[in-house]
């Protein structure tokens, strides 16, 4: 099987780098440091670091706090994060500080994956979520480099397929030396597929231990004061495809009814700042981009978010918030951001990649979920105009947040003892 697979590796390698240029025509950091997907690192060699994986922004969302609160704790080893996608590369970029290190994370190649294991000398590594890679895991532990799967899930889709080669996974999740999950039927899943039931833990989900970030909070609460203080605020965040055009139709109707209305719109992918920018003015609106400044110079409309790592700031300076890929088939983003400052959340119907989240935010009456534009736009109008159900909203997701906190420190404390035992 092993050899199959590295067959495949190899075999699937021009398709794979295909794709980055094929992105690169819309998002064109997707071909800035191509070399790091061969296991080329510009940084200097380590004597040895931490290693944590993150796929994209979410993920590099709920790796952040594990990596700032192991460097208070092991300050004299460097660590090295690195990612996928060009998004999560930006965000781990403006989070790094001395003795950090980035990346994107090497094709799964024997050849790649072991001169990047050389160059970083991991004393341990820590995955998020469910990245499993065969190569990069053989690998590892042929070095001794215990493996940790943190905030573990396992998705459906991947359950079935993951089942059909079970006799492989097994070999695989028999390598890690702890598998970190967020709830039982995870749990279940990894254990089905192989993974060894003492091994496996369940600890929550990390993201429920979101960080706040007061200097973006207070930043979006003094813009909001001194230049939407008369005015509510819809933000429609993490947005995608038709989302945009819906949230403007949905504005064009609200403003007839209240011009005391502003709405900010911040696209999920940097490559469509632009086509959205174009989109909103084609529907007549004064546009302000965050990108030109900050503060707003005259009368605008629409303000639109397309910058990078201030969603926060976004969410603080607003009253209610859509959070998007959740009207389309995306499977939603995270409720938590906007949830952990008191903004009150709505919702398309599909959240599936949040689906545990959001049905605790459901059963609490902790956020309101629309079954379709028509009924979003009826909700949002509702939300604006009633205060008492927005405080109530806001009230209940602040005691879900409390009851579900927990899971980063449970986290820390397995890796902390990996570490103490290796330094």
């Amino acid at each position: 099987m092993n050899f199959f697979y590295n067959l495949l590796a190899y075999g699937t390698l021009p398709f794979a780098v295909g794709r980055i240029i094929y992105k690169s025509f819309k998002l064109p950091s997707y071909r800035e440091r191509i070399y790091e997907r061969f296991g080329v690192v510009k940084f200097p060699q380590l004597k040895r670091s931490i290693w944590l994986h993150a796929v994209s922004v979410g993920e590099v969302q709920a790796a952040l706090p594990i990596c700032f609160k192991l460097r208070e704790k092991f300050p004299e080893i460097p660590i090295v994060i690195t990612t996928t996608t060009p998004t999560g590369s930006n965000i781990v970029q403006k989070n790094l500080r001395p003795n950090m290190y980035h990346s994107y994370l090497p094709y799964d190649v024997n050849k790649f994956v072991t001169k990047f294991i050389d160059h970083v000398n991991p004393v341990c590594f820590i995955v998020m979520e469910t990245e499993i890679w065969p190569n990069l895991f053989c690998n590892l532990y042929k070095n001794n480099v215990p493996i940790v799967i943190a905030n573990g899930r396992i998705s459906p889709s991947s359950y079935k397929n993951y089942l059909k080669i079970k006799f492989f996974m097994s070999k695989i999740l028999n390598k890690c030396s702890y598998i970190l999950v967020q709830n039982e039927e995870y749990a279940k899943r990894f254990i089905d597929i192989g993974a060894p039931e003492k091994k496996v833990r369940v600890f929550g989900n990390i993201k429920f231990d979101i960080p706040v970030p007061e200097d973006k909070i207070q930043s979006g609460k003094e813009l909001k004061e001194k230049y939407f203080g008369k005015y509510k605020i819809l933000i429609g965040a993490s947005t995608h495809g038709e989302e945009e055009k819906t949230l403007l139709d949905i504005y064009s109707n609200l403003i007839k009814k209240n011009d005391k209305l502003k709405l900010i719109l911040v696209p999920r992918h940097p490559e469509r700042f632009n086509l959205v920018y174009d989109l909103c003015k084609s529907y007549g609106f004064n546009v302000h981009r965050r990108s030109y400044s900050l503060v707003p110079e005259g009368n605008f409309d629409v303000y639109l978010g397309d910058s990078m790592g201030e969603m926060m700031m976004y969410y603080a300076m607003s009253d209610v918030a859509f959070v998007g890929g959740s009207l389309e088939k995306i499977g939603g983003h995270n409720v938590l951001e906007p949830a952990s400052i008191g903004v009150p959340v709505v919702i398309g119907p599909n959240y599936f990649n949040f689906q545990e989240i959001i049905d605790v935010f459901k059963k609490n009456n902790a956020i309101v979920v629309a079954k379709d534009k028509f009924e979003l736009e009826k909700e949002i109008l509702n939300l604006l105009e009633n205060k008492d159900k927005r405080t109530n909203i806001r009230n209940n997701a602040k005691k879900v947040l409390d009851k579900n906190k927990g899971a980063l420190s449970k986290t820390l404390d397995v890796v902390s003892s990996i570490l103490d035992k290796r330094i």
